[in-house]
């Protein structure tokens, strides 16, 4: 959680990071709003 909180650009793995999390956890609320904040995986145009 603390990454969520802080997210750095360097930290690429975060996005994938939480959506593994929250596979396993779809009710933590405070994890899915920090998630929806981070930028998407797929940023190829």
């Amino acid at each position: 959680m603390e990454r969520l909180r802080d997210p750095h650009p360097e930290d690429v793995t975060l996005p994938a990071d939480a959506d593994r999390y929250l596979r396993q956890n779809p009710d933590d609320a405070e994890v899915r709003e920090a998630r929806e904040r981070l930028p998407e995986l797929d940023q190829s145009e």
